[in-house]
């Protein structure tokens, strides 16, 4: 049996926002999983459209992701707490570090993966974030996550594309 909920409504900074096809798909199309993050910079226009929608929240799930400016602790807690202002929720369903790539001068991506991934756990723990986890990472990113962290990321989100395939693995 094919159902809607199997569609997710992704956000992008690439192709603009149409305020009015997100309400229509939240509407209309059954849609209920939203895919977002900060970089794409529509976090407050999607509050309005959930509002709009009259969909109440615990009937959505809404995964956002942390920009790599905002890596680090006390950071990667003060950004979540911002996103979910943004969106005007209580709390995330998913939320992702985008980018294994730290670019923070003085430390190793490794270390600032791992002081980023350790605010994931505390958000995760204290209910903030339903779910954790990361999009983009490789293999040898999630073994070093894995034994840097006592919490082993729930999702790895990553795009796929046919021509791409063969970089993957």
């Amino acid at each position: 049996q094919f159902t809607p909920i199997n569609f997710c409504l992704g956000t992008s900074h690439q192709g603009g926002y149409s305020h009015d096809a997100v309400v229509y798909a939240l509407q209309k199309c059954g849609i209920r999983h939203i895919d977002t993050a900060k970089r794409y910079g529509c976090e407050s226009l999607l509050q309005k459209a959930i509002k709009e929608s009259d969909v109440k929240r615990e009937d959505l799930w809404i995964t956002t992701k942390l920009w790599h400016s905002d890596y680090g602790y006390e950071n990667t807690k003060q950004a979540c707490l911002e996103s979910c202002k943004r969106l005007g929720v209580q709390y995330l369903d998913l939320y992702l570090v985008h980018w294994p790539d730290a670019q923070v001068p003085g430390k190793s991506n490794r270390e600032v993966r791992a002081e980023t991934w350790r605010a994931m756990e505390d958000l995760y723990e204290k209910g903030i974030c339903r779910s954790i986890g990361v999009s983009n990472f490789l293999i040898n990113h999630l073994e070093q996550l894995k034994e840097d962290c006592k919490i082993t990321p729930h999702v790895n989100q990553v795009s796929v594309y046919a021509v791409h395939l063969r970089h993957l693995f």
